[in-house]
């Protein structure tokens, strides 16, 4: 706001505590260049619960340039992707309409769920954004625009391209994260990145965890802060989109705060220029 300030809401009958972890900010002014944020008010442009929930493996796609301030040629969108009446456990994946569908997940679900995740995702030619439901039954899905990235090839110091999403870290082929103890995986110079990038934005997600605790992301070489950015139960699987700096080495680091250990997985969305 024109004070400096963002208002958080509890829309509960009873009293909650808030935390909250910056990650960085945009700079002021209108933006002009290819790859530059410009944020909007919240508004709803998707909810299936006005019509029909997405069958089971099924995709649908939604209008998502050239709505709700987005303008038409925009490249990609941030918006908040909610799951809710999940007949089954199961898992979404949004990407850009008319492209092969990723391997990738935003969110996880199980039956009967109501969960969010924040989405950064190209826009498909005509515009649109797919959503897939990956699950045995159908399911709900609602999305709130919060932003988009404007069109062109992005050139200036902090400006975001956007790709994928593509999957740069997986450990369960048999090396989950200790107790206590880091993951380090490649961001720049790899998966088709350049050779230097300040941060990435990926959906981080645990799975399989053996006991409870909290997952830090942050630069490799680095001194890990004192934030989190994904808290989970034992058992449960939950994603967070992350936006972290790369390290000097290319790299970004993921504690497993927790004393049991955890599989970790990391999407990539894009990056920023350095």
């Amino acid at each position: 706001g024109s004070d400096g300030k963002v208002s958080l809401t509890n829309t509960s009958a009873n009293s909650t505590e808030l935390i909250a972890d910056v990650t960085g900010y945009y700079r002021a002014g209108t933006p002009a260049t290819p790859g530059a944020f410009q944020s909007l008010a919240p508004a709803r442009i998707l909810d299936t619960r006005s019509g029909s929930p997405v069958a089971p493996d099924k995709a649908m796609s939604f209008q998502a340039a050239g709505t709700a301030g987005v303008p038409a040629n925009a490249a990609a969108v941030v918006f908040n992707l909610t799951v809710t009446e999940p007949a089954e456990d199961g898992f979404a994946i949004a990407y850009p309409a008319g492209s092969s569908r990723p391997g990738t997940s935003n969110v996880n679900f199980a039956a009967g769920q109501t969960v969010p995740n924040l989405v950064t995702v190209p826009v498909g030619k005509d515009g649109k954004v797919a959503l897939f439901n990956g699950s045995t039954g159908s399911t709900e899905f609602i999305a709130d625009i919060a932003g988009y990235y404007l069109p062109g090839t992005p050139t200036a110091t902090g400006a975001f391209k956007a790709v994928g999403p593509v999957r740069i870290l997986d450990t369960r082929p048999g090396s989950p994260v200790a107790a206590n103890a880091d993951v380090s995986f490649e961001v720049a110079g790899a998966h088709g990145l350049p050779d230097k990038v300040s941060a990435a934005v990926f959906n981080l997600t645990v799975t399989q965890s053996a006991k409870n605790g909290f997952a830090t992301a942050h630069a490799s070489g680095s001194p890990r802060p004192g934030t989190s950015n994904l808290n989970f139960a034992a058992g449960q699987t939950i994603p967070n989109l992350a936006n972290i700096p790369v390290g000097a080495d290319g790299k970004i680091t993921i504690h497993n705060r927790s004393t049991g250990s955890a599989e970790y997985i990391a999407d990539l969305a894009g990056y920023f220029l350095p």
